[in-house]
């Protein structure tokens, strides 16, 4: 048996079929209930950059690099911003090289952070020091800096990247990009 394509017309037909039934008032005694209808949802995956455990893991790796395992707030803003993209860590890199206009500002912020240090405070992986304006890494967060170093192929670019800076502190910050404009 062969079908038959169906013309223009029978299309038209058909369509105008369709749209006088939709465009019909309904009498809801008279629906049918048998009528399945579906719902699917489709998952949307979540960047890395947005997942807790990734940015949880980024934080206490990128205080481990600092100094005593504290920083100042501001500079945690800067470096996590800069673990963003290859775009700004190569733009960072630039900038603790030296190569930046003399009027170029080097703070940066990221949105992201204060839910990540909110979340890894509850965690107790980090505590506020001083007086609230640095970040330090608690016992249990060095313990996770120590498992997450263990592992070689764990955050390899983001290791990769800290490793390019000597031993980070704030005041090596304030060296090599300038001081905080407050």
């Amino acid at each position: 048996m062969t079908d038959v394509p169906s013309t223009w017309a029978d299309s038209a037909r058909d369509d105008a079929a369709l749209w006088t039934r939709a465009a019909a008032p309904v009498d809801h005694d008279s629906v049918s209930n048998d009528i399945e209808v579906v719902f699917r949802r489709q998952p949307k995956p979540v960047e890395a950059r947005h997942r807790v455990a990734y940015r949880t893991a980024l934080l206490v790796l990128v205080l481990s690099r600092f100094n005593k395992g504290a920083a100042k707030l501001m500079n945690l803003h800067t470096i996590m911003w800069a673990m963003r993209s290859s775009r700004t860590r190569r733009m960072f890199s630039a900038w603790w090289n030296g190569r930046r206009s003399y009027n170029t500002v080097t703070e940066r912020l990221d949105p992201d952070l204060q839910v990540t240090f909110n979340l890894a405070l509850v965690d107790g992986v980090v505590a506020p020091a001083a007086n609230g304006s640095r970040v330090a890494l608690t016992d249990k967060g060095q313990e996770l800096s120590r498992l997450i170093d263990e592992q070689p192929q764990l955050l390899a670019v983001e290791k990769s990247f800290l490793g390019e800076f000597a031993r980070l502190s704030d005041a090596s910050m304030e060296r090599a990009l300038g001081p905080v404009l407050r």
